[in-house]
């Protein structure tokens, strides 16, 4: 557990096989949009042009715009990603990365449910709602956009807040604002 250390409960466990198994779906469902030809391809195209131009350790130039990419889209948090792209240099990377961000967004959502409310029942409900909500569905499946770090990032403020963890809370303070 990420919070207090100590044994997993049978919720806590459930929780990280709901984050596998919505981000293994969500995934392969926006794979499989992108290679039907359902990806709009815009925005896809300026991340996947400006991250693997990080990866290739360029300072970032949007053909797209016709400027320096950090002025036209300034998310430095993207660098992150970088690394990644230097293994596999695929646009579809970027869809499964979003999948799983946004997914991840379940672990802070679930332990502020379960410290505001104390109720594992109820933080499985919402975290279940948070997966399945229709305007997260939508954003997962139209293309990628750095907005997926946020879920992470500002669910990381908030819990660390509520926990007194300081040092946590800045870190991720810090992150939610290079997004």
């Amino acid at each position: 557990m990420i919070i207090k250390r100590g044994k997993f409960s049978l919720t806590d466990i459930f929780v990280y096989l709901m984050i596998i198994v919505f981000a293994a779906i969500y995934a392969f469902m926006s794979v499989w949009k992108h290679n039907s030809f359902q990806t709009f391809g815009w925005d896809l195209a300026i991340f996947d042009q400006g991250i693997w131009q990080w990866s290739q350790f360029k300072i970032p130039y949007s053909s797209f715009h016709d400027l320096p990419w950090l002025a036209d889209h300034f998310n430095p948090i993207l660098i992150t990603i970088a690394p990644l792209y230097r293994i596999w240099t695929d646009v579809r990377l970027l869809l499964i990365i979003q999948a799983i961000l946004v997914c991840l967004g379940v672990l802070p959502l679930y332990y502020l449910a379960k410290l505001v409310t104390g109720h594992k029942l109820f933080s499985l409900t919402v975290v279940l709602g948070y997966l399945l909500f229709h305007s997260l569905q939508s954003f997962i499946f139209s293309d990628f956009h750095d907005f997926a770090f946020l879920p992470v990032t500002l669910g990381g403020v908030l819990v660390f807040w509520e926990y007194k963890r300081t040092y946590l809370y800045w870190f991720f303070f810090f992150l939610a604002l290079l997004v």
